[in-house]
């Protein structure tokens, strides 16, 4: 609706035989035919021009199908299919429905022209994300076809202010491929004082360079691509220098430039001071680069001397040749980056898949610990249960041997120190029977041991004592 309003709008305002657009370029928007006779007619022995530049194939796409745009690093387009694109976003310009040539600033143009034409490319092409991020590349697209935009008004301002000629005289010479309406507004700002003014200026620095590039059609882009191309490595501004100022025939434009050539090639030979890239990097520049030596001045902000559209100062801070050199170009950053990202991945999944194994592994060993460690509390329980009775039996013995020892001493009469010796030899023997039915591999068997030999040895101490008290009659009394 808003559309349709616009264009009910416009038909208002603009007279009917001056708006000469249809509906159909509306919907679909493309280039319009100068179809009225053209008021000066050429004389009949000039040769006949091509016409406007169409590009219907292009424009009669509807989305099914989408070209891959090719760009080189710096996002410049490149190769035909490149130019193509170039010269049919220069088509826009002809449709002041979709491409108003007023205001004179670009970007004081509605953002709703902005998006549609938008729209229009974004239905036909498809533009490397690796190279322009996908939300930068409207603002990418917008920023050529106000460069396209701004030739354009250049160039019909070329066609139609002459020297001499009145607003009256131009305002008549309106091309009927432009918007009557729009037409006027920019006739208005030609003739208007302040840019009258600025125009004077400009051609007043126009007339001080003392060289003018001869690329024609081609932009710098585009001819460095072939050099790289028939090279076998991207090339540096000072290369595209040599090649654009001359002539079909070779020969340098001016003096000046055949100078600025000659200091170009002989800094060109030596190895340490030239830039190296790979193809599709775009032209190589820097702060200290072959081209900056020679012409001297430092690059102003907003804009790269011999490097084409698109490339500002702050778009790449490259200060000096060997940080240029190490710089990777973007696209093959973006890559290296999604390769480094995908190796991460992988090595997390294998470092986690080894953080699974070893704890998988180690909940086996605990396991099998446990077991091990159990069967080793059971075999030791067994052993001390096995001593114990030992000790219990060999207690038992000791008991009956020292009665049947007393016995003896008694019957015998034997003095105490027959008794002591006795049962010095009694405690011998005994730890002699303990000591050949233990296992000594056993720590803990072997303190039980010696602790029964302790107790046995007071025991005995304590007999001693006994037998020193009482007498004889009253000790056997007592013991049996």
């Amino acid at each position: 609706m808003t559309l349709v309003f616009s264009v009910l709008v416009t038909i208002y305002l603009c007279d009917k035989d001056d708006y000469v657009q249809t509906p159909a370029l509306v919907q679909n928007p493309a280039p319009i035919q100068n179809s009225a006779p053209v008021q000066n007619p050429t004389p009949e022995n000039r040769r006949k021009s091509r016409g406007k530049t169409k590009l219907s194939d292009i424009w009669a796409m509807t989305g099914e199908y989408k070209t891959q745009l090719p760009l080189n690093d710096e996002g410049q387009p490149i190769g035909k299919d490149g130019s193509l694109f170039v010269r049919w976003l220069g088509t826009f310009c002809e449709n002041g429905m979709l491409c108003p040539l007023t205001p004179a600033a670009w970007p004081s143009v509605d953002a709703k022209f902005k998006q549609d034409c938008w729209a229009e490319i974004e239905m036909r092409y498809i533009i490397d994300p690796n190279i322009v991020a996908p939300p930068n590349q409207m603002a990418w697209a917008m920023h050529l076809l106000g460069e396209l935009r701004r030739n354009r008004r250049t160039k019909l301002k070329k066609e139609h202010v002459k020297i001499g000629l009145t607003r009256e005289q131009v305002l008549a010479s309106h091309p009927t491929t432009i918007m009557k309406a729009q037409w006027i507004e920019m006739v208005d700002y030609w003739f208007n004082q302040k840019t009258v003014t600025l125009s004077d200026k400009n051609k007043v620095s126009r007339d001080k360079q003392e060289e003018i590039s001869r690329s024609g059609a081609k932009s710098l882009a585009q001819i460095s691509d072939e050099m790289a191309k028939a090279k076998g490595s991207a090339v540096e501004r000072a290369e595209v220098y040599q090649r654009v100022y001359r002539t079909k025939d070779g020969v340098p434009i001016s003096t000046h430039a055949e100078e600025n050539m000659s200091r170009m090639t002989e800094l060109l030979n030596d190895p340490s001071i030239r830039l190296q890239g790979e193809i599709g990097r775009g032209i190589l520049w820097s702060n200290d680069d072959v081209y900056a030596r020679v012409m001297g001045r430092p690059e102003r902000p907003g804009r790269v001397r011999g490097v084409g559209f698109g490339i500002t100062l702050s778009g790449r801070n490259a200060t000096t040749l060997s940080q240029f050199a190490s710089t990777p170009s973007s696209s093959r950053t973006t890559l290296r980056i999604s390769e480094l990202e995908t190796s991460h991945e992988q090595l997390r999944e294998q470092v986690a898949q080894s953080e699974a194994r070893h704890r998988e592994e180690l909940a086996q060993s605990e396991a099998r610990h446990r077991e091990e460690l159990a069967a080793s509390e059971a075999r030791h329980q067994q052993q001390m249960a096995d001593v114990m009775t030992s000790v219990r039996d060999m207690l038992n013995q000791m008991s009956q041997g020292a009665r049947d020892v007393s016995t003896q001493v008694l019957q015998m009469g034997m003095q105490k120190s027959v008794y002591c010796n006795a049962s010095s030899l009694l405690t011998l023997n005994v730890f002699g029977l303990a000591i050949s039915n233990l296992q000594f591999n056993r720590m803990t068997s072997t303190l039980q041991i010696l602790f029964n030999i302790k107790s046995l040895r007071r025991f005995l101490a304590a007999e001693e004592n006994a037998a020193e008290s009482m007498s004889t009659a009253a000790f056997i009394e007592t013991r049996l």
